[in-house]
């Protein structure tokens, strides 16, 4: 099972002022900054690609937890602790403003640039997050990113493989379950593939992309992205404040 999704994410003003304050600009920049946003917003192409296995029958056979009878009613049924394999791009146009700011030395243009695209990003979350739960029945639990020391940066082509292949029909990874070093290269049907590629490097490409596995289970979680991330030191972390524990 496949989704692809595009929405217009944007902004408000108080969002605005929340990201300029959490980036430590003062102020006196906050004009610059709500100007950069209102250059960059006709620019962004958001793509969300996520894809997951409607195999309850088959793990229930396995002698896992009862599967999930999904909210779409296709009838599928999921897993609890189902991976789904998820690709968000904020699209290349602001890779060519960053580009054009740092060609001209606007050393500060670029830095806003860099934090706007962040905190787009992470409103495109909330809406992978969505997605799953309208479509599976379940919630994300958390996510796992490669890199991060639990999966290796070669999974980065592996989780682009497995949306193409679910996009295609095909069954998507090696036969082990591992995708560990899989060609990035590999030729596929432009509508099959994902808005997000990665170089024999895995580097991303756009560079504003992320992908990662979201982990799904039948509990809400009070959790937030950072959860993810083991920079615990960080001072822009946040801990467990997007979510509700509300339906």
């Amino acid at each position: 099972m496949r989704i692809t999704e595009r929405p217009d994410i944007q902004l408000n003003r108080e969002e605005l002022l929340a990201a300029a304050e959490n980036w430590h600009f003062d102020c006196g920049a906050f004009p610059e900054f709500q100007e950069m946003y209102r250059a960059l917003l006709p620019l962004i192409e958001t793509q969300i690609d996520v894809a997951w296995e409607a195999d309850g029958d088959r793990a229930a056979a396995d002698g896992r937890e009862t599967p999930v009878t999904d909210q779409s009613g296709a009838g599928c049924r999921y897993m609890e602790g189902q991976p789904a394999y998820c690709a968000v791009t904020l699209g290349p146009g602001i890779d060519r403003l960053q580009e054009r700011c740092s060609s001209s030395d606007d050393v500060s243009g670029a830095y806003m640039l860099e934090c706007l695209g962040s905190v787009l990003l992470q409103k495109a979350y909330d809406i992978v997050d969505e997605l799953l739960r309208e479509n599976t029945g379940l919630f994300v639990q958390r996510y796992i990113f490669p890199g991060n020391g639990e999966l290796p940066l070669s999974e980065n082509a592996g989780i682009l493989e497995r949306i193409r292949a679910a996009g295609s029909g095909e069954s998507g990874g090696a036969d082990d379950g591992s995708s560990i070093g899989m060609e990035c290269s590999r030729e596929a049907d432009a509508a099959d593939s994902p808005a997000v590629s990665c170089n024999t490097s895995y580097v991303l490409t756009p560079q504003k992309s992320v992908v990662f596995i979201a982990v799904l289970g039948k509990d809400r979680k009070d959790r937030h992205l950072c959860d993810a991330c083991p920079s615990v030191t960080c001072p822009n972390r946040k801990n467990g404040s997007r979510f509700s524990n509300n339906p």
